[in-house]
């Protein structure tokens, strides 16, 4: 039984608008954040093992982060792909933090207008590139 038709007909008109857009960039933003987190953990606990650090140090985060090495920081800035997700992850972090108080208006039952959803929604996208982009100025300056 061969069926050609498509599954959901209404997709094929669908025409993608900023609001959906940004949701979906706010659910993977999210995600990426996670991952990046784990991925942070990972380094953190890769750095205190190679440098030997005892489980009561591990235990005691903030020793940990005063006697942190400089080189244990930058070790990462030394390869392009830990260059390339970091840049990607920041950006993911502003974006994420931004959208959040977006949605926190929204609960308290503001900005609900057509134009003012528009509005926020491309104020958050330009908000968190100008933070993104000071933010990396600084840091590769």
């Amino acid at each position: 039984m061969s069926n050609k038709k498509p599954l959901s007909p209404h997709l094929a008109v669908y025409r993608m608008q900023i609001t959906s857009a940004l949701s979906i960039l706010h659910r993977v933003s999210g995600l990426f954040l996670f991952i990046g987190f784990l991925i942070l953990l990972w380094w953190l606990i890769y750095c205190i093992h190679n440098y030997g650090y005892s489980a009561a140090e591990i235990l005691c985060i903030t020793s940990f982060i005063v006697e942190i090495r400089e080189d244990m920081i930058f070790s990462i800035f030394k390869h392009t792909f830990g260059k390339s997700v970091l840049i990607i992850w920041s950006y993911s972090l502003f974006y994420h933090m931004l959208a959040g108080v977006r949605h926190l208006i929204w609960d308290a039952g503001l900005g609900f207008k057509m134009k003012q959803v528009y509005l926020s929604g491309w104020s958050v996208v330009i908000t968190s590139l100008i933070m993104w982009a000071l933010v990396w100025v600084s840091l590769l300056s």
